[in-house]
């Protein structure tokens, strides 16, 4: 069972009313001294020198011969060349920071091994790994599986880390060191407060070694001080699932004879569950009792024969302690943020499996005396989440849901863990933000601001302290708190304050919305919601309790509107409305006389995002919009409210057929915006009127269509003879400039650059989102040359967009309905593609009478539309895609 520790010095053993009488002590530490006696010959890590092994004949994409070894500068270069930035893990995600690692590295796909006997070299090394590492027995059932090839330069390292397992089975890394010459890159390990350091420039010249160590060892490579390292890494993998050999059993007897002692005394006098640490640490995947690394393999061998023999219940599971708290802002000596004031403290194991894998139970509380060994949750952490007293986004989410998981317990006035856990919450924020504000007040200017005070909670975090203060009546700290607020009291406060303020006299009430108001100062739209839906709270108190003069807000809020239409005219209203912001009702003028301005800001290319979508390899990339970018069913809302407030439509249809014409990003706006905004025209909102054929509504759906169709797929004459693409850089280095001249060029299908490895990786960045271009290093000459083609022919890519044009057109509503909505002849123009085959302007199709068109050959999209999705026959003159 694996645990995270604490830091030195700091105690957190709590639970003392688990002290153990000197019986249970004593069966501790006989459980202890059986166990330590019961050890493996193995270690946690090994390194050795080769003399004479094979040359690995080995064999890199983009080289066009085999690596010579020992590796000369040149070759290392050249290698370096087609090589992409090492990652690094961390939680979840895959990183590369050159400032943790910095290294080059290629994947199994970009080199091969191709001499015969290597396979059997590495048997060779395995077997001795294998009895190194003390799983000799095993050796039959491991096998290595190459990982990666990494070069490391002058001044390359990585700092210290665990490995990840890589796959199922994975108990150990093994690095196979080629000869290149290197000064410097030591591997340090580090495990249990044993240390080791491993020098592979001692046989870097012309001699090979490799080194091996378990999974969860910590390990840095220090930094290269002259020369190149190349080095193969492979996982080694325990395969099968046959049960870990017993150690001798001279060893186990004590243990067994401690079992007997204890079986008769652990339902009267306990203790009933004991949990012993082991000496490595196990992912969740792969805890198993057949996948026990170094000593833990002999000894949880005998502890489950002997559990089995008399009857105990032997588990696996890893402990999780976490505690949270104010800390300094400076690190300690280990590098760690000392805790100084806990908040939290929780124990738990998880999860819980028994000896054939199975889970037994999600989670279980876990207190510190029930361990055998001593002071077993302290020690240097294995993680750490310092963030400081920052306002930054994610710092406020999380406090945020912590303070709202709170909010769900503190209701029951019963819970007092919970409403102390809230009220030391509460101290600690309003007392760094009190303390915060007298700084600054006293501060001047040129002094040295102290990191402490460089931040202050953020008014997300105060709402949320101000509800729960409202909620177990504290009405002073609540004043207090909506005091501290820095620009906007969140909107859920509001019937707090409402309530607050009854029976208050009325020139209080209004001081005190005023107060709120003014706190927003510098966010006009703010204000707008402040204005509204403080107003609406106040006015929303039952009339029995609610005074007379309270209704008189209401002028007060037409009032403060009115004079902020000035300020809101010229910010940027778009994205303050769609995200609720603006919400007027009952205020129609205003809003009427701001919607103009709304619509000025409808941009569909806001919020596209490139995203890695390998994390190994050369990088690529894919264009994905944010979750907070604008959606259909946000037009659909602009659409009903201005039904509502009676705001003609034609100056949201003129903002969104603007908007489609700006839009650089069509392939990615039309499908994931526009589709879902004119199916709700098409198919009619709940509660609104349907619209019929040749209405307005159903012009501006066949004008969004054609707009589409026109910007996205283009005239087909000239867009089959034209090799141009759109910019691949907003760069304005001369390398880019050039490559874009090159993309939007008709003619042009493939450029030379003859620049150097960093100049070629700032164009490889650029490309690599773009899978119609090929970009590679011909290595020749000095520098190398980067070539750039243009892939597909123009006449392939055009067909392609017509295919995704028609497919997304048919995703609107079905053909049926669609046509039915159109009107038949504008329906079958359209889907026949004549606004890019004909080459007319959008007037032409625009307004046509309901009558077939003439011609009787097969429609140019007749194979691009799904078998089935219509039965209407369309008849037109067009040129066959296909």
């Amino acid at each position: 069972m694996s645990d995270d520790g604490w830091p030195k010095g700091q105690d957190y053993d709590d639970d003392s009313s688990g002290e153990d009488t000197p019986e249970i002590t004593s069966i501790k530490k006989r459980i202890h001294q059986a166990l330590r006696s019961i050890d493996s010959k193995g270690d946690f890590a090994c390194f050795r020198g080769l003399n004479g092994i094979l040359d690995p004949n080995l064999h890199i994409n983009g080289l066009d011969r085999a690596v010579k070894l020992p590796l000369s500068p040149d070759d290392a270069n050249a290698i370096i060349d087609v090589c992409h930035r090492s990652p690094f893990g961390k939680g979840e995600e895959t990183l590369v920071d050159t400032s943790v690692r910095k290294c080059w590295e290629l994947n199994t796909t970009e080199f091969d091994i191709k001499a015969p006997g290597w396979a059997n070299y590495m048997k060779k090394i395995i077997a001795d790994v294998g009895k190194a590492l003390g799983v000799a027995d095993k050796v039959g059932s491991i096998r290595a599986d190459p990982y990666k090839l990494l070069i490391y330069e002058k001044d390359a390292f990585f700092l210290s880390h665990q490995d990840s397992p890589k796959a199922d089975g994975m108990f150990a890394t093994l690095v196979v060191c080629l000869p290149t010459e290197h000064e410097g890159g030591e591997i340090v390990l580090n495990h249990r407060g044993k240390s080791m350091q491993f020098k592979t420039s001692t046989t870097s010249m012309a001699g090979f070694s490799y080194a091996a160590w378990y999974s969860d060892v910590f390990h840095e490579i220090k930094p290269i001080t002259s020369g190149h390292r190349l080095v193969l890494t492979y996982n080694l993998i325990l395969e099968g699932t046959d049960n870990v050999p017993s150690a001798p059993s001279s060893e186990s007897s004590a243990l067994r004879n401690v079992l007997k002692f204890w079986e008769p005394r652990a339902e009267d006098e306990g203790p009933y569950l004991l949990l012993y640490k082991l000496s490595h640490m196990y992912t969740d995947s792969s805890l198993s009792f057949q996948s026990m690394k170094g000593s833990d393999r002999p000894r949880m061998a005998e502890l489950q024969a002997a559990c089995e023999e008399l009857g105990f219940n032997l588990y696996l599971g890893n402990v999780e302690r976490e505690v949270r708290g104010s800390c300094d802002d400076y690190t300690n000596s280990q590098g760690y943020y000392e805790i100084q004031d806990t908040i939290d403290d929780s124990t738990i194991m998880k999860p819980v499996i028994d000896s054939q894998g199975n889970p037994v139970c999600g989670e279980i509380p876990v207190k510190n005396w029930e361990y055998i060994q001593m002071n077993v949750l302290r020690g240097i952490p294995t993680d750490e989440d310092y963030s400081g007293y920052t306002g930054n986004e994610g710092t406020s989410e999380k406090l945020a849901s912590w303070l709202n998981r709170l909010l769900l317990l503190i209701k029951d006035p019963e819970n007092t863990e919970s409403r102390e856990e809230f009220n030391r919450l509460v101290e600690l924020v309003l007392g760094h933000n009190e303390a915060y504000e007298k700084y600054h007040a006293i501060s001047r200017p040129g002094w040295r601001v102290s990191s402490t005070f460089r931040y202050k909670f953020s008014d997300t975090v105060l709402s949320i302290i101000a509800q729960g203060l409202y909620m177990i009546g504290n009405n002073e700290l609540f004043e207090k708190t909506i005091k501290l607020h820095a620009a906007f009291v969140s909107p859920e406060v509001y019937p707090c304050i409402a309530e607050n303020l009854v029976g208050q006299e009325y020139e209080i009430v209004k001081k005190a919305l005023n107060y709120i108001f003014l706190q927003a100062r510098d966010h006009p739209a703010k204000q707008v919601v402040v204005a509204t839906d403080l107003v609406s709270a106040c006015i929303d108190i039952p009339d029995e309790r609610r005074p007379a003069e309270w209704v008189d807000l209401l002028c007060w809020r037409e009032q403060k509107l009115a004079g902020l239409l000035p300020r809101l005219r010229n910010a940027k209203l778009g994205t303050s409305y769609i995200n609720g912001h603006l919400r007027m009702e009952g205020f129609r003028a205003f809003y009427r006389r701001t919607f103009e301005d709304l619509v000025k800001d409808f941009n569909l290319d806001q919020g596209l995002e490139a995203k890695p979508v390998n994390s190994f390899g050369p990088l690529r990339t894919s264009i994905q919009y944010k979750s907070s970018a604008l959606k259909g069913e946000d037009l659909i809302s602009i659409y009903e409210q201005c039904l509502d407030f009676d705001i003609p439509l034609s100056i949201l249809h003129a903002g969104i057929i603007r908007a489609i014409k700006q839009s650089q990003s069509l392939k990615m706006a039309f499908p994931n915006i526009i589709v879902p905004f004119l199916r709700g025209i098409v198919s009619g909102l709940p509660g609104r009127t349907g619209h019929k054929q040749g209405s307005a509504e159903s012009t501006f759906v066949l004008r969004a269509i054609l707009e589409y169709v026109l910007r996205y797929v283009r005239p087909r004459s000239n867009a089959v003879a034209s090799w141009r693409r759109p910019p691949a850089s907003s760069c304005r280095c001369n390398d880019c400039t050039e490559l874009n001249a090159f993309l939007e060029s008709h003619t042009q299908e493939v450029l030379e650059l003859r620049i150097n490895s960093s100049r070629r990786f700032h164009i490889h960045q650029a490309l690599n989102k773009d899978r119609t271009i090929r970009h590679e290093t011909r290595r020749s000459g000095n520098p190398n040359t980067l070539v750039i083609t243009k892939l597909e022919n123009p006449a392939t890519m055009w067909k392609s967009r017509a295919v995704d044009a028609v497919k997304n057109i048919n995703s609107i509503v079905s053909p049926t309905e669609l046509e039915e909505f159109l009107g038949s002849a504008p329906y079958k123009s359209l889907m026949a593609l004549d606004i890019v085959i004909k080459d007319r302007p959008i007037d032409d199709y625009i307004g046509h009478s309901n009558s077939e068109v003439s011609g009787r050959k097969r429609s140019a999209t007749s194979d691009l539309n799904p078998e089935g999705a219509s039965s209407v026959v369309h008849d037109t003159e067009v040129i066959d895609l296909t």
